[in-house]
């Protein structure tokens, strides 16, 4: 990671997490979080599992698929097939952030039991999703963090390269580079939420991004995401939504606090201003519009963070 101090994050702030991975069934997965956190499990679905009252809240474990309830009342062989292709996902309610190290041990656990993470095979794509809590919802609070993904991004990016099956799914993709200049042009102080919300639903009205704005937005102004698109608006949330491209869980070393501090190097430098307006002028200035441009900008960056 960037060697940046951390921020100030607000006291009691929380995270929801979700692993994907494959190489064990909802039922094994459900065992060894009732093993490790303890908790009753119990079945809503036939690819659903619950294990409530653990000592990190209610925790479900799941085929990763909007279609869980067709391939459970399909024949045997489909759900054997989605089994091989689909990652089972574990996703828990909101933690406060110093108990996401007893994910780390329950990761552990999974790994030795045998689960499989992005890089055992080419068709895998899977990922590690982070819901930070975002309790002030003003414009001077959210429009650095948006500003320091549209400058870190590419550098995220690069030193997490996806596999092949990430890139043709869904929810990878980048901020679009329109998107990335207009918000590095806003000043916080002067720059209304109205405009900020505008800018987004102009440039990328979808949650298919690395950091999806959408639900946060939404609770911030329903009406005018609503106004905006219509059936196709997420629900609201109080959250960031940051998607990472990979989940290495079967790898030694490879941890989920490892993974939510790239999370906090987007939030330390979005608590640096004066740089955070460095290296965006420096971006807008001259790399954006640039073909082939993202190596550069991510070796330039490396020395300005390196240098502060």
């Amino acid at each position: 990671m960037l060697e940046l101090p951390p921020s100030d994050a607000p006291p009691g702030r929380r995270i929801g997490v979700e692993i994907e991975f494959s190489g064990l069934d909802e039922d094994r997965i459900a065992a060894l979080v009732a093993d490790h956190l303890g908790g009753q499990i119990s079945r809503p679905g036939l690819y659903e599992r619950k294990v409530s009252d653990t000592r990190l809240g209610d925790i479900r474990i799941e085929l990763d698929t909007s279609y869980k309830s067709q391939i459970a009342s399909a024949p045997d062989l489909v759900g054997s097939i989605a089994h091989r292709l689909v990652p089972a996902e574990i996703i828990t309610g909101p933690l406060p952030e110093d108990r996401l190290k007893e994910l780390d041990e329950l990761a552990q656990m999974l790994r030795k039991a045998g689960a499989e993470g992005t890089r055992t095979s080419l068709v895998n794509g899977f990922g590690v999703h982070f819901n930070p809590e975002q309790e002030d919802r003003s414009v001077a609070a959210i429009l650095p963090v948006m500003q320091s993904w549209a400058v870190l991004e590419p550098w995220l990016r690069q030193r997490e390269p996806m596999s092949m099956a990430r890139r043709a799914l869904p929810f990878t993709a980048p901020w679009p580079e329109a998107l990335r200049a207009e918000l590095l042009s806003f000043d916080a102080g002067s720059t209304s939420m109205d405009r900020l919300i505008d800018a987004y639903l102009d440039h990328a009205p979808s949650r298919n991004f690395g950091l999806d704005v959408l639900p946060l937005l939404r609770e911030i102004d329903a009406p005018r995401i609503l106004a905006r698109l219509g059936d196709e608006a997420p629900g609201a949330r109080p959250t960031w939504h940051f998607r990472l491209p990979s989940c290495r869980i079967d790898e030694e070393g490879w941890t989920v606090t490892g993974e939510w501090e790239k999370w906090l190097t987007v939030e330390a430098l979005a608590a640096m201003p004066r740089l955070l307006e460095r290296t965006g002028r420096d971006w807008m200035m001259n790399f954006r519009g640039r073909p082939f441009s993202e190596n550069a900008w991510v070796e330039r960056l490396d020395r300005t963070l390196r240098d502060h």
